[in-house]
């Protein structure tokens, strides 16, 4: 007789994976138990894709929804969750795409679940603290708790916009060749709200969002680009941004 946290691990496993183990562990008639199996197993399969439909639906409207469901599918029996919080659940989901075979004709896969993660834990990051930046010793500026940065390298806000309009025809008309995209995005009164970034504004957004100071966010900003076009960009996209408010001391009086 199988111990309680064996029947248990075999029981999460034939959900998963669909083995049906469990079916001879358990007294009655070994059909009927599968029967029972796979009728939890389809509940609990249902329940994680529906929790990746909702965290990523520009990629869902993108690939239809077999592909997604299949896709779904393979992502669940490889990761199950790790936390009873399904809004949690599908962190990995955009490096998963980035190696899912069936999605190899699709490279801005993976950036567009980048995306959509993004602005799904954005509008759902509670209260994050604020951060706050000195400028010098009489002025800084306090960036929005929920803030973050994202990197990609295909026209994703573009794709999520088409999304958002259902708007499939307008996808013909962009141009899908990799390069740069550079985003800022935070929590606005109405939910997620974007901004496109250039390079220099990135890269300062960036190291500050990890942690770094002014002084060490301006080095990195112009180490990899012109001290003039670094200084105005973060000038009019940094400092000026719905994101960031002006303090007239460093610690917020």
């Amino acid at each position: 007789m199988p111990s309680l946290a064996e029947f248990q691990f075999t029981l999460a496993a034939d959900l998963l994976d669909g083995g049906m183990r469990t079916a001879h562990m358990l007294p009655g008639d070994p059909a009927a138990i599968r029967e029972v199996l796979r009728i939890h197993r389809n509940t609990v399969i249902a329940g994680l894709t529906n929790a990746l439909r909702v965290t990523y639906p520009t990629v869902g409207w993108l690939t239809g929804e077999d592909f997604f469901n299949q896709a779904a599918l393979e992502f669940c029996t490889k990761y199950p969750p790790r936390g009873a919080c399904l809004s949690d659940y599908g962190a990995g989901f955009p490096e998963f795409l980035e190696k899912y075979a069936p999605a190899g004709s699709l490279p801005y896969l993976a950036d567009v679940a980048r995306f959509d993660l993004a602005i799904e834990r954005c509008v759902n990051a509670g209260c994050p603290a604020s951060i706050l930046l000195a400028l010098d010793s009489q002025t800084a500026i306090e960036l929005d708790g929920s803030l973050v940065a994202l990197a990609v390298e295909y026209p994703v806000d573009q794709l999520r916009d088409a999304h958002d309009e259902n708007d499939m025809d307008s996808l013909e008309h962009l141009s899908m060749a990799p390069h740069a995209h550079n985003f800022a995005i935070w929590r606005g009164e109405k939910g997620a709200s974007v901004r496109r970034l250039s390079e220099p504004a990135a890269i300062f957004l960036g190291a500050v969002l990890r942690g770094e100071n002014t002084d060490a966010a301006l080095a990195a900003t112009v180490l990899q680009t012109e001290p003039e076009e670094a200084l105005a960009a973060i000038r009019s996209e940094i400092f000026v941004a719905p994101f960031v408010r002006i303090l007239s001391q460093p610690n917020g009086e």
